[in-house]
Protein backbone atom coordinates (compact mmCIF):
# COMPACT_ATOMS: atom_id res chain seq x y z
CA UNK A 1 0.00 0.00 0.00
CA UNK A 2 1.37 3.46 -0.92
CA UNK A 3 1.51 6.32 1.55
CA UNK A 4 -1.04 9.13 0.90
CA UNK A 5 1.78 11.44 -0.30
CA UNK A 6 3.08 8.87 -2.83
CA UNK A 7 -0.48 8.08 -3.89
CA UNK A 8 -1.20 11.77 -4.51
CA UNK A 9 2.02 12.06 -6.50
CA UNK A 10 1.08 9.07 -8.67
CA UNK A 11 -2.39 10.50 -9.30
CA UNK A 12 -0.83 13.87 -10.22
CA UNK A 13 1.63 12.23 -12.61
CA UNK A 14 -1.11 10.16 -14.19
CA UNK A 15 -3.11 13.31 -14.88
CA UNK A 16 -0.06 14.65 -16.75
CA UNK A 17 0.00 11.63 -19.06
CA UNK A 18 2.52 9.36 -17.33
CA UNK A 19 1.91 5.61 -17.42
CA UNK A 20 1.32 3.86 -14.07
CA UNK A 21 4.73 2.17 -14.37
CA UNK A 22 6.56 5.46 -15.02
CA UNK A 23 4.54 7.23 -12.33
CA UNK A 24 5.57 4.66 -9.70
CA UNK A 25 9.25 4.91 -10.60
CA UNK A 26 9.12 8.72 -10.80
CA UNK A 27 7.20 9.26 -7.55
CA UNK A 28 9.73 10.69 -5.10
CA UNK A 29 9.29 13.24 -2.32
CA UNK A 30 11.44 15.71 -4.29
CA UNK A 31 8.86 15.80 -7.08
CA UNK A 32 6.03 16.22 -4.62
CA UNK A 33 7.24 19.51 -3.14
CA UNK A 34 4.73 22.35 -2.78
CA UNK A 35 7.12 24.94 -4.27
CA UNK A 36 6.55 23.86 -7.86
CA UNK A 37 3.42 23.43 -9.92
CA UNK A 38 2.99 21.65 -13.21
CA UNK A 39 0.28 22.24 -15.76
CA UNK A 40 -0.47 20.14 -18.80
CA UNK A 41 -1.12 21.86 -22.10
CA UNK A 42 -3.08 20.65 -25.13
CA UNK A 43 0.18 19.32 -26.59
CA UNK A 44 0.74 17.31 -23.36
CA UNK A 45 3.91 19.22 -22.47
CA UNK A 46 4.65 20.27 -18.91
CA UNK A 47 5.57 23.75 -17.73
CA UNK A 48 7.20 23.97 -14.31
CA UNK A 49 7.11 27.19 -12.34
CA UNK A 50 8.69 27.85 -8.98
CA UNK A 51 7.72 29.94 -5.99
CA UNK A 52 10.98 31.44 -4.71
CA UNK A 53 9.20 33.83 -2.32
CA UNK A 54 10.50 33.35 1.20
CA UNK A 55 13.70 33.28 3.22
CA UNK A 56 16.76 31.40 1.98
CA UNK A 57 19.96 30.71 3.96
CA UNK A 58 23.28 29.34 2.80
CA UNK A 59 26.68 30.24 1.38
CA UNK A 60 28.10 32.57 -1.22
CA UNK A 61 31.60 31.42 -2.20
CA UNK A 62 34.11 33.42 -4.20
CA UNK A 63 35.25 31.69 -7.37
CA UNK A 64 37.63 34.38 -8.68
CA UNK A 65 40.91 34.50 -6.76
CA UNK A 66 42.72 36.68 -5.97
CA UNK A 67 40.08 39.35 -5.51
CA UNK A 68 38.53 41.52 -2.82
CA UNK A 69 35.73 38.93 -2.58
CA UNK A 70 35.11 37.06 0.70
CA UNK A 71 33.20 33.81 1.25
CA UNK A 72 30.01 34.58 3.16
CA UNK A 73 27.09 33.02 4.98
CA UNK A 74 24.04 34.68 3.42
CA UNK A 75 20.34 35.27 4.02
CA UNK A 76 18.12 36.19 1.05
CA UNK A 77 14.58 37.48 1.59
CA UNK A 78 12.68 37.18 -1.68
CA UNK A 79 9.40 39.02 -2.20
CA UNK A 80 7.10 39.69 -5.16
CA UNK A 81 7.28 43.19 -6.59
CA UNK A 82 4.10 42.95 -8.65
CA UNK A 83 1.62 40.41 -9.93
CA UNK A 84 3.90 39.58 -12.88
CA UNK A 85 7.37 38.10 -12.91
CA UNK A 86 9.09 40.80 -10.82
CA UNK A 87 10.86 39.81 -7.61
CA UNK A 88 13.07 41.57 -5.10
CA UNK A 89 15.96 39.99 -3.18
CA UNK A 90 16.97 41.66 0.07
CA UNK A 91 20.50 40.20 0.41
CA UNK A 92 22.26 40.04 3.77
CA UNK A 93 25.42 38.42 5.11
CA UNK A 94 26.08 37.13 8.59
CA UNK A 95 28.80 39.09 10.41
CA UNK A 96 29.55 38.30 14.08
CA UNK A 97 26.27 36.38 14.30
CA UNK A 98 24.17 39.30 13.03
CA UNK A 99 22.58 40.02 9.65
CA UNK A 100 24.38 42.81 7.79
CA UNK A 101 22.57 44.42 4.84
CA UNK A 102 24.24 44.07 1.45
CA UNK A 103 21.46 45.54 -0.68
CA UNK A 104 18.28 44.87 -2.61
CA UNK A 105 18.30 43.69 -6.22
CA UNK A 106 15.46 43.39 -8.72
CA UNK A 107 14.95 40.07 -10.50
CA UNK A 108 12.74 38.40 -13.09
CA UNK A 109 11.32 34.89 -12.72
CA UNK A 110 10.93 32.63 -15.77
CA UNK A 111 9.86 29.10 -14.83
CA UNK A 112 12.42 28.00 -12.24
CA UNK A 113 15.05 30.60 -13.26
CA UNK A 114 15.67 33.96 -11.56
CA UNK A 115 17.78 36.55 -13.38
CA UNK A 116 18.96 39.66 -11.56
CA UNK A 117 20.97 42.07 -13.75
CA UNK A 118 23.22 44.73 -12.28
CA UNK A 119 25.72 47.12 -13.85
CA UNK A 120 28.71 45.02 -12.75
CA UNK A 121 27.28 41.56 -13.49
CA UNK A 122 24.22 39.33 -13.42
CA UNK A 123 22.98 37.01 -10.68
CA UNK A 124 21.47 33.75 -11.96
CA UNK A 125 19.50 31.44 -9.68
CA UNK A 126 17.60 28.18 -10.11
CA UNK A 127 14.87 27.04 -7.71
CA UNK A 128 14.92 23.27 -7.15
CA UNK A 129 12.36 22.39 -4.49
CA UNK A 130 13.79 23.72 -1.23
CA UNK A 131 17.14 24.75 -2.75
CA UNK A 132 18.10 27.96 -4.48
CA UNK A 133 21.43 27.68 -6.31
CA UNK A 134 23.16 30.08 -8.60
CA UNK A 135 26.05 32.36 -9.34
CA UNK A 136 27.17 35.88 -10.06
CA UNK A 137 28.69 36.35 -13.50
CA UNK A 138 30.67 39.40 -14.53
CA UNK A 139 29.89 41.21 -17.82
CA UNK A 140 32.54 39.04 -19.57
CA UNK A 141 30.65 35.92 -18.27
CA UNK A 142 33.38 35.05 -15.74
CA UNK A 143 31.86 33.34 -12.71
CA UNK A 144 32.58 35.47 -9.62
CA UNK A 145 30.42 33.80 -6.94
CA UNK A 146 28.79 30.41 -6.38
CA UNK A 147 25.57 30.45 -4.30
CA UNK A 148 24.05 27.49 -2.42
CA UNK A 149 21.03 28.13 -0.19
CA UNK A 150 18.06 26.27 1.24
CA UNK A 151 14.59 27.50 2.12
CA UNK A 152 14.33 28.55 5.76
CA UNK A 153 11.15 27.27 7.41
Amino acid sequence: MHSPRIGATIVGLLSLGCSPENARSAATPRQATPMTTATATAADTTTVTADPVGVWRGTSRCTKRPSACNDETVVYRITRVNAGDGLSIDARKIVNGQEDEMGVIGCRLAGTQLTCPMSNGTWHFTVRGDSLVGDLRLPDNTQFRDIRTTRSH
